[in-house]
C-alpha cells in the first residue's frame, strides 16, 4: 500500500511541476507576443560574435535594446542597398563594467543569423546601426583577395572606454589589450569616421564586374585565406599586422602572386592575439610587453631587432612618410614623375601635373637625394636591395619625426626577378569616398582600374619594359 502512495503521490508531484512550467511558458509566450514592433531605432549598441564569417555560416550577435522589443532589421551593403531582413526578440542588456574594452561587453546572444550561400562576399551591416560584419567567399574562387583593415578599427574603438590610444582612452590612459568582443565606435574624432578611408572603393566595386572576396586581418593569418588569388589588395588604414600575416603576404608575393598596396601607414605597429584572436593585444613598448620572443613584441616595426622592415615587404613605409593633412609644401596629390606610365593610361596627366589626392597620412620609399621642393625624389635601389622600383608621383608632407623629410611617393616595386608585383599607392585615402566619388573621382577610378587590370593580367606595369634576356 505504501508503494501504491509512493506512485500516486510522483504523480501528483509531476503534474503540479507540469503546470508550473506551462504557466510560465505561457507567462513567457504572452510577454512577447505583447512585445511592441520596433525597428533599428531602438537598438543601443551590439557586435558580432566573430567579425568575418563565411557564406552558409551561423553568425551570433549580440545587442542592447532601449527596451523589450519585437525587432526587424534590414541588411545592406555599403552602398545602403538593401539585400536582407531578419526579425527577432531583442532585451536590454546588461554590460559588463569592468575592464569591458579589453575582456568584452558579455552581452547576452539576442538573435542568429544565418548567412546566405549566394550573399556576395564584402562588408555588411544591419541599416540604422553600427554593427558591421565581413562576409567571406566559401569557394576561395575570386582572383582578388581585399585585405579589411579590421585591427585598425578595433585599435581606435574605446567602446568600454579605452583603446589603443591615449587620446580617447578615459583618463588618458590607454589599454594594451583590446576584445573584438564589443561594438565598434566607428567615428574616432568628431570630424574622422574610420570607414571613411575603405567605403569609397568597396561601394564602387559593387558596380564593377571584378570577382573579388573579402577577408580580415586575422584571417590572413592562415594562409589558405590567400588560396587561388591572383592579386591581394591591402586597402584603407592598415596600420596594425601579427607576423604571420606579414610572412603569408610576403611569401604570396615571392612566388608571383601580384599586390596592390591602397593604404597609408601600412604595417606600422605588430600585433598579436589572444583566446582564439578574440583579443588584440599591443603595448607599443618593449619594456611593458610581458612577451618573452623579442620577435614578437608588440612594437613599431620599424624597429631593427624585429627583423622584419616593411620597405623591404611593400617599398614604402610610415617613417619615410608622414602626414598630409598637416602644414607642408606639397600638392595635395601626386607630382606625376612618370606619365609613360601604363597605370596612368587614360588620364591625360603630363610630367609634373598633379593627381588630386588629399591623404591623412602616407607612406614613402628609401630615396638616394634629400629630396627639397625643387629636387626630384630618386628611390635608393641597392640599398632597398630590390629588383626594380620606380617613383609614378610623390608628394611633400609633414614627417612622424623631427628633423626629416617627409616625401609620400606612388611606386611600383619588385622584390627578385621571380617575385609579383607590387603596385604601393601609399596613401590612407585612396578607397576613400572623396577619392572614388568627388570631383576628382574619374582620375582615381582610372588608375585604379589599370593598376587592377595590369595586375589581374600579370602585364609588366612599370614604366619601362623588363629587358628579356637575349634582346
Amino acid at each position: 500500500m505504501t508503494r501504491v502512495y509512493l506512485y500516486i503521490g510522483l504523480i501528483l508531484l509531476t503534474f503540479v511541476i507540469t503546470i508550473g512550467w506551462m504557466e510560465e511558458e505561457i507567462e513567457r509566450v504572452e510577454s512577447i507576443v505583447l512585445l511592441p514592433k520596433a525597428d533599428a531605432s531602438v537598438v543601443i549598441d551590439g557586435y558580432p560574435r566573430c567579425f568575418s564569417a563565411y557564406q552558409g555560416e551561423r553568425l551570433r550577435f549580440y545587442l542592447n535594446l532601449k527596451y523589450d522589443a519585437d525587432v526587424t532589421l534590414k541588411l545592406v551593403d555599403v552602398s545602403e542597398t538593401i539585400v536582407d531582413s531578419v526579425n527577432f526578440f531583442g532585451y536590454i542588456q546588461d554590460q559588463v563594467k569592468l575592464k569591458s574594452y579589453a575582456i568584452g561587453f558579455n552581452y547576452e546572444r539576442t538573435f542568429t543569423y544565418s548567412i546566405p550561400r549566394k550573399l556576395k562576399s564584402g562588408l555588411y551591416h544591419w541599416k540604422g546601426t553600427e554593427i558591421w560584419f565581413l562576409v567571406k567567399e566559401k569557394k576561395k574562387s575570386a582572383p582578388i583577395v581585399i585585405v579589411y583593415p579590421s585591427n585598425t578599427e578595433q585599435a581606435y574603438n574605446n567602446a568600454g572606454g579605452k583603446s589603443l590610444y591615449d587620446f580617447n582612452s578615459t583618463d588618458g590612459k590607454r589599454s594594451h589589450i583590446v576584445s573584438f568582443q564589443r561594438p565598434i565606435n566607428y567615428r574616432v574624432t568628431p570630424t574622422q569616421d574610420i570607414h571613411e578611408f575603405t567605403k569609397g572603393f568597396l561601394s564602387w566595386l559593387l558596380d564593377t564586374d571584378y570577382k573579388y572576396r573579402l577577408i580580415a586581418d586575422s584571417d590572413l593569418d592562415d594562409a589558405r585565406s590567400l588560396e587561388n588569388a591572383k592579386v591581394v589588395i591591402v586597402i584603407g588604414h592598415s596600420e596594425y599586422w601579427s607576423r604571420d600575416a606579414r610572412a603569408n603576404l610576403d611569401t604570396f608575393n615571392l612566388r608571383g602572386g601580384n599586390v596592390a598596396i591602397f593604404s597609408g601607414n601600412t604595417m606600422w605597429w605588430q600585433v598579436r592575439y589572444m583566446k582564439n584572436q578574440r583579443n588584440l593585444v599591443c603595448y607599443k613598448d618593449s619594456v611593458l610587453d610581458p612577451t618573452d620572443n623579442i620577435l614578437l613584441e608588440t612594437v613599431e616595426w620599424g624597429n631593427e631587432y624585429l627583423n622584419y622592415s616593411v620597405l623591404n615587404s611593400i617599398g614604402a613605409d610610415f617613417a619615410h612618410g608622414g602626414y598630409g593633412s598637416k602644414p607642408d609644401n606639397g600638392w595635395d596629390g601626386y607630382r606625376i614623375l612618370l606619365p609613360n606610365s601604363p597605370l596612368l593610361k587614360g588620364t591625360n596627366l603630363a610630367y609634373y601635373g598633379t593627381l588630386p589626392l588629399r591623404t591623412h597620412e602616407f607612406d614613402g620609399t628609401l630615396l638616394k637625394t634629400e629630396t627639397e621642393d625643387n629636387i626630384d625624389p630618386v628611390p635608393d635601389i641597392s640599398t632597398l636591395g630590390a629588383y626594380r622600383l620606380e617613383i609614378i608621383g610623390y608628394d611633400l608632407g609633414h614627417c612622424h619625426y623631427v628633423g626629416c623629410r617627409s616625401v609620400a611617393t606612388f611606386i611600383v616595386y619588385q622584390r627578385t626577378p621571380t617575385a609579383g608585383q607590387i603596385v604601393n599607392t601609399a596613401s590612407t585615402n585612396w578607397c576613400s569616398t572623396e577619392a572614388f566619388y568627388g570631383v576628382d573621382a574619374t582620375l582615381i577610378r582610372t588608375v585604379t582600374r589599370n593598376i587592377l587590370t595590369g595586375l589581374l593580367e600579370n602585364t609588366d606595369v612599370f614604366s619601362v619594359a623588363e629587358k628579356k634576356a637575349g634582346i
